[in-house]
């Protein structure tokens, strides 16, 4: 976290020039946000490309208070579309002008986090981490998913640029932001949208819409487990599911799969009914450091699973349970 803190210290805003437009007021726009996160893409573009291959980051974190997160939040999916469109025209043109290929990659993706916090106090100084009316970006060259499970997603940092509203942008190669540690402390919810990418570059904003893979099946609750500066984002679709270790060979959206052999198959049941989950377990595991009686056979003990509980499975992998809010 003092690295983290650190870090924002350097992106300080010194003022507001960057897109070279004039907004008025610290009133969150969606236009502040299309131009702001396009600012970003075409700076990164211009850093991380090399002579003859156009290089780019397709995985975005896009950092707001909680209030301006409430009132963008259901515009993104509006908004989305366009910053895509603007992205592709970005390439073609950089490519074209440079004479250089573009890499090919998979999807865009997108996560949108409201900050619980607007400063962070490093060496005696406030670094602003968040401001009312302006957005934190975090883009990276790509998200690191679960190769076999639609439901489970991984996050790691290889290649990272940071651009704090306004201020300058600072590319970052080979470090790693452990999101985790910012737990509880910093971030304290997301959205996400994923779409495809388009080998042919189309800017008609209707076809962009079409590649919109994002879960067609909301989640209802997450899990989130961090191992070595990786954060695992387990999305729970269903009314039942299934907490096991890597060694569990069944598949679906009623399975999640702990990157751990110490978790046993089926180590927890986490079921939700009338709006309210709970949990059972089939193996040791202490839930908000109660110990929780192990189920049997037909004998389960089932017991309520409030949002912010944390879970310690066999003494070593540690669970995050948050409750998504509609």
């Amino acid at each position: 976290m003092g690295i983290l803190k650190g870090m924002i210290g350097l992106f300080k805003p010194k003022g507001h020039k960057s897109t070279g437009k004039v907004y008025e007021g610290d009133e969150i726009t969606n236009q502040r946000v299309v131009d702001e996160l396009c600012s970003h893409f075409e700076s990164v573009v211009k850093k991380w490309s090399i002579d003859d291959l156009v290089i780019y980051p397709t995985y975005f974190r896009v950092i707001m208070t909680p209030t301006d997160y409430e009132v963008e939040l259901p515009h993104f999916k509006i908004l989305l579309p366009t910053v895509i469109k603007r992205f592709y025209g970005i390439l073609k043109a950089y490519g074209k002008a440079n004479k250089s290929n573009v890499m090919s990659v998979k999807h865009w993706s997108f996560n949108i986090l409201p900050c619980g916090v607007d400063e962070i106090s490093q060496n005696g100084k406030d670094a602003l981490l968040v401001r009312e009316g302006h957005i934190t970006t975090v883009a990276e060259l790509e998200e690191k998913r679960g190769a076999r499970h639609s439901n489970t997603n991984m996050q790691t940092n290889v290649h990272v640029s940071i651009k704090l509203d306004d201020s300058n942008v600072m590319s970052l190669k080979d470090f790693n932001i452990d999101f985790g540690s910012m737990k509880g402390q910093v971030i304290i919810g997301e959205n996400y949208f994923r779409y495809e990418f388009d080998r042919t570059m189309c800017e008609d904003v209707n076809v962009i819409k079409q590649h919109d893979v994002t879960l067609s099946k909301p989640a209802i609750a997450k899990l989130y487990y961090t191992s070595s500066s990786c954060i695992y984002d387990y999305s729970i679709v269903e009314d039942l599911v299934h907490v096991s270790g890597q060694n569990e060979a069944r598949e679906g959206n009623s399975f999640i799969k702990v990157n751990s052999t110490s978790v046993i198959d089926s180590h927890l049941q986490i079921k939700h009914i009338d709006g309210r989950f709970q949990v059972a377990a089939f193996a040791p595991t202490i839930l908000n450091e109660r110990v929780m009686k192990e189920s049997k056979g037909g004998s389960i003990h089932w017991y309520d699973l409030a949002n912010n509980s944390t879970l310690l499975l066999s003494g070593t992998v540690g669970l995050d349970f948050k409750v998504v809010k509609k």
